[in-house]
């Protein structure tokens, strides 16, 4: 859950740009407690354009989500082998999006980093800003900006399960 208060409005300047060590250790995270699964998705400027056109639009919410639906049997089987990965395994971290532009032939693009030196464990707001800042990043990584639930404005509908 975030701890910074928001605004009661979005301006359209939330998100930051994110260190991009600290980014590609979240990744590897998330690859080795997710395995064999889905790790990025892209999608075309074109859709995304469409989107932020829109009359009033204030930039892009992405949702987590899955095609196939569980029972009751498998909510118990998930909820217990999260219990276990929690209290057992102690794995545990809340789901982040990371963002970055693709070129044509599907590469990323990324700031030239070494990625060999270690990505700090834990950055602040402010101090990531400064430490973005002061590099020209030749490719832009960007983080999730405001999560839900956990910030002002998550939605009630249909997408957020309210």
């Amino acid at each position: 859950m975030e701890k910074e208060s928001r605004s009661a409005e979005l301006t359209g300047r939330e998100g930051e740009i994110f260190n991009f060590k600290l980014a590609a250790q979240w990744t590897k995270n998330y690859r080795d407690i997710n395995r064999g699964e889905i790790i990025s998705q892209f999608f075309g400027r074109e859709i995304l354009n469409k989107l932020l056109e829109q009359p009033g639009c204030m930039g892009i919410r992405m949702y987590y989500a899955n095609d196939k639906p569980v029972n009751g049997w498998q909510r118990i089987i998930l909820s217990i082998s999260r219990f276990l990965l929690k209290v057992i395994g102690n794995i545990e971290g809340k789901p982040h999006l990371i963002l970055v532009g693709a070129s044509k032939d599907g590469s990323d693009i990324l700031p030239e980093a070494d990625l060999e030196a270690e990505a700090p464990e834990q950055l602040t707001s402010a101090g990531m800003r400064a430490a973005t800042a002061a590099a020209a990043p030749t490719g832009l990584v960007v983080q999730i900006a405001m999560p839900c639930p956990g910030s002002a404005n998550c939605p009630k509908n249909s997408l957020s399960g309210k």
